[in-house]
This record gives C-alpha cells, sequence and structure tokens, in this order.
C-alpha cells in the first residue's frame, strides 16, 4: 500500500481512525477470466479504531509510512506534568 492509500485522523479527543482501501492490482480483464484457488492478500476497504492514552501530547501525534508500514506515535508528558482533562 502507498501512503495515499492510508487515512489517519483523530476523532473526538481520544481516538485515532486508521481507514484505507486496498484495491487488486490485477488488470480489470485479466481478472474475470482468471479463476485463483487461494488469495493470500485481502483486499477492500478497512478501518481501525485507537483509544490514545490518556497524557498523550495531542499536537505531536505522528504517523510515517514506509514500505507498506505505518507507523504512528503519540509522545506523552513526563510522569507528574500536565495531563489532558478526562
Amino acid at each position: 500500500m502507498k501512503a495515499d492509500d492510508v487515512r489517519v485522523t483523530l476523532e473526538r479527543d481520544d481516538l485515532l481512525a486508521i481507514s484505507g482501501e486496498r484495491v487488486s492490482k490485477a488488470p480489470s480483464d485479466q481478472s474475470a477470466s482468471v479463476r485463483f484457488p487461494v488469495k493470500e492478500i485481502k483486499y477492500g476497504k478497512f478501518l481501525r479504531t485507537l483509544d490514545v492514552p490518556s497524557g498523550t501530547m495531542m499536537s505531536t501525534i505522528s504517523a510515517a509510512m514506509s514500505d507498506g508500514m505505518l507507523l504512528v506515535s503519540w509522545p506523552r508528558f513526563p510522569p507528574g506534568a500536565r495531563t489532558r482533562s478526562p
């Protein structure tokens, strides 16, 4: 997948949503005539949500994609420092 195929958004104040769509790379004229007994890669839309932990520095949440791997990071305030309200 490419970075353009994935969307990372912060919903509400504490929910990180990762969504996208993986499309088949087979040409459309070939996919109708060729049948595969097993497909190991899933295609279609996806949506995953993650709870953002308490104490996260919301303005520094970042996401980067490299070689099809998505890395999401969220630095946290040091213990005893100011945290976000519940």
